[in-house]
């Protein structure tokens, strides 16, 4: 029974946390700022939950830097432009 409630836990994280990763930075932040507002309701500070906002919606996937050119259109500055050629292959 404890072995069930361990996984279960486990795939629980998982799915949030990709969730997280995978979710837009526009939801992303609104939900930091649900989560720091039950944060700050259950007893943590008002400092503290602002802190947690901040590292909520700064960590997640793509969009999330918001200051590199990773995310930009190829061939723009600092970004690579990447060609694809493929061989005739004899049959």
């Amino acid at each position: 029974m404890t072995q069930y409630l361990i996984m279960g836990a486990i795939v629980l994280w998982a799915v949030l946390y990709s969730a997280w990763a995978l979710m837009p930075a526009a939801s992303r932040r609104a939900a930091a700022a649900r989560v720091s507002g039950w944060a700050s309701r259950f007893g943590l500070g008002k400092r503290a939950a602002q802190g947690l906002q901040a590292r909520l919606a700064q960590a997640g996937g793509c969009g999330s830097c918001s200051g590199c050119s990773g995310c930009g259109k190829p061939g723009a500055e600092g970004g690579r432009e990447i060609h694809v050629v493929r061989n005739a292959s004899p049959h």
